[in-house]
């Protein structure tokens, strides 16, 4: 009877947690919702796709892709993502920007088959309904596209096949500028021919702007680059320092990233892994002087990619909550939760090197 009792309490007490756990899902996708709300206005659905199209019709009439340079409401990206979307521009508005949300989306289930491999249901289903992915959908944003990029660089390059990494790593600096700082892990690893491909790849992609529209964009890019590198918005650890006072942000934030890119880089050359990876890409978002709550898509690369034991589980479950809330809590300076959740990452990513097992193929 003892243990027929037991057996029924044991079943009921895993009963309420099942149930427990689909109420927090439940309350998880309810915040990120929420968070859509400024996004559903109709002049911030497609916003961003709609700068991207404007651009290009303005490139193609021989005046300045970049006018106003003004971050937030400009073109800010590579030349040649002018003649990559182009195509584009043929279609009508509405019909262009349903095939960019459909493109977008196709992208993202590339990240999250190997993250329902190394997680399970539980981080899939988060990163189904997260929030970064969902304003990016709703604005039009490019971000997915640089971050599966970035993951074929990474699986490129894991099975030998360098010249493929490199291009697709050429292919993600184009569409953003921050994955150049993954060039650092690849000439620590010592892996030439990533390197060189990657370098040529970003030439031959450059040349396809200037040869479409002239020199005008590129001239202009670089302008426009300079003023936002020397900027600091939304979500920016460098926000967050600037917030609180703390002298000379810049230059200290300048030299905290130098400090933890010569770490990496150490650690890349003595042993290279998904984790000091993970490490390069975290950096990456940690450190860049312009973000905002899409960016953080390139978390799905991380999880993609990292070999984790399940017993790590409940800290990528709150790096994943954490990013969620950062615009549902709304503190004050922005990016709090945003910079924690990428630190716990870290954390994990620095804890669980021995811990690793074998990645699985897709």
């Amino acid at each position: 009877m003892r243990s027929l009792f037991g057996g029924k309490a044991a079943a009921y007490w895993r009963a309420a947690f099942v149930v427990m756990l689909i109420a927090l899902v439940v309350v998880y996708i309810l915040v990120g919702l929420y968070q859509q709300r400024w996004v559903t206005e109709p002049r911030y659905i497609a916003g961003d796709f709609g700068i991207y199209l404007t651009a290009i019709r303005s490139a193609q009439a021989g005046e300045s892709a970049y006018y106003p340079y003004d971050i937030g409401t400009s073109f800010l990206y590579h030349p040649a993502v002018l003649s990559l979307l182009s195509p584009l521009t043929t279609l009508p508005y509405a019909a262009a920007f349903g095939l960019w949300a459909i493109l977008s989306i196709m992208a993202y289930s590339i990240l999250l088959k190997p993250v329902r491999v190394h997680w399970g249901w539980l981080v899939f289903t988060l990163l189904v309904f997260f929030a970064p992915v969902m304003v990016h959908v709703l604005i039009g944003q490019i971000n997915l596209f640089a971050a599966v990029a970035i993951f074929a660089a990474w699986r490129f390059s894991e099975k030998g096949r360098d010249n493929f990494a490199g291009v697709a790593l050429a292919v993600a600096i184009v569409l953003k500028l921050s994955p150049a700082l993954l060039l650092v892990y690849f000439i620590a690893r010592r892996r030439w021919q990533v390197v060189t491909a990657a370098v040529v790849s970003v030439m031959f992609l450059t040349l396809i702007p200037v040869l479409q529209f002239g020199i005008r964009p590129f001239v202009d890019f670089i302008s426009s680059t300079l003023q936002t590198v020397s900027g600091t918005t939304g979500l920016s650890l460098l926000s967050i320092m600037e917030a609180a006072g703390i002298p000379a942000a810049s230059l200290l934030h300048k030299l905290i990233l130098l400090i933890v890119v010569c770490l990496l880089a150490r650690a890349a050359w003595r042993r290279g892994s998904a984790f000091t990876f993970a490490l390069f890409l975290l950096t990456m978002i940690l450190f860049s002087p312009l973000i905002w709550l899409h960016h953080f898509v390139f978390i799905a690369v991380v999880l993609a990619i990292l070999p984790l034991r399940r017993r790590w589980l409940p800290l990528i479950v709150l790096a994943l909550v954490l990013i969620q809330c950062e615009e549902f809590v709304n503190l004050y300076p922005p990016g709090i939760l945003t910079t924690l959740a990428v630190l716990v990452l870290a954390l994990v990513c620095w804890r669980a090197e021995d811990d690793r097992k074998i990645v699985p193929q897709f």
